[in-house]
């Protein structure tokens, strides 16, 4: 009976040690809000819900996040997932008290912002931004959001920015509301160097730069930005390694937004990036990888076909095929 029980603790104990020597797995973990109706005199808006739930799914079935991992805050929501100032700063910091020095973190806000004076702000569901005083206590504000999201020890850290559209302000909804150098300047990620070894990267994508907005796109249902940011996403920003970076990504998506903005708008949507760290963020890694000067495409072998063709109507037909290819803006 007493080797049979020292048996036991021996075993315990191996299998402990072994235990505590494994690995421990990276996770992938997102906090998405998307923010369409405002309360009190802020204009509503019309995409940004559609933008992060679209966005979760690609994470989903691309990046290969977990669904438990992922936060969606929606102002369909109830309760502590409803998008208010004081959830979102919560749900902020409860997850970077979990997130690991091996994991990534990704962090999208997709609704109204705003900079008075010297402090810049990301409008919640429950905010008023009558006067200063009820703006401040009921608005998120961005420097504390970076202070934050400068805490988490996660090796990769994604912000995603989308909240320059039309003014907030329901009497002046009709005029563009433009991002300033004031709201970029509040939002600065200042983080140590990961645990792990390897060297931490932040990454900060805006939908636009300064003294632009973001627009709309009422056909496909999304944001401009958010449309291309999931194109990219799905595959069409991947390297010749089959990654999907954050460079890559926002290379794709600012080629296409600008393009779309000068021939839509005639005016100008430069998403842009502030990357900082030591190594590249890698998003999505996809199955192959993928050799990207043998890749060639059903509509880029018909454009050879018809670009030199005097008949309209073969133009007619190209653009009916396909409608939102790269050739058809």
């Amino acid at each position: 009976m007493a080797n049979s029980t020292e048996m036991k603790r021996l075993l315990t104990s191996l299998l402990l040690a072994i235990l505590v020597t494994l690995p421990i797995k990276a996770e992938k973990w997102a906090l998405l809000v998307g923010i369409n109706d405002y309360p009190n005199d802020i204009s509503p808006l019309r995409y940004c819900v559609a933008d992060v739930e679209a966005f979760r799914q690609a994470l989903i079935n691309v990046a290969g996040f977990k669904e438990d991992k992922i936060f969606l805050m929606t102002d369909q929501m109830r309760g502590q997932m409803e998008p208010t100032n004081i959830n979102v700063v919560m749900r902020l910091d409860i997850l970077a008290s979990q997130i690991k020095a091996d994991d990534t973190f990704v962090f999208y806000f997709s609704g109204h912002g705003i900079a008075r004076e010297d402090q810049s702000f990301l409008l919640a569901a429950n905010s008023v931004t009558t006067t200063a005083n009820t703006l401040e206590l009921s608005a998120i504000p961005l420097d504390r959001v970076s202070k934050i999201l400068s805490t988490v020890k996660a090796q990769q850290l994604l912000t995603v920015i989308d909240a320059c559209r039309n003014n907030p302000e329901a009497s002046r909804s009709g005029q563009d509301n433009l991002l300033s150098d004031n709201f970029t300047r509040g939002f600065k990620i200042r983080r140590s160097s990961s645990n792990s070894g390897t060297p931490s990267v932040s990454a900060t994508l805006y939908a636009c730069n300064v003294g632009e907005r973001a627009y709309e796109w009422a056909e496909k249902g999304h944001g401009v930005f958010s449309y291309y940011l999931l194109e990219g996403l799905n595959g069409e920003a991947v390297n010749s390694q089959g990654e999907v970076t954050v460079t890559t990504l926002a290379e794709y998506t600012q080629g296409k937004v600008v393009k779309w903005a000068e021939e839509f708008r005639g005016k100008k949507q430069t998403p842009w990036l502030s990357l900082q760290g030591g190594s590249k963020l890698v998003l999505a890694t996809l199955s192959q990888p993928v050799d990207l000067t043998q890749v060639s495409t059903a509509e880029s072998e018909t454009w050879q076909v018809v670009k030199d063709s005097q008949d309209i109507t073969d133009f007619e037909a190209f653009l009916a095929k396909f409608p939102d290819g790269d050739y058809a803006l």
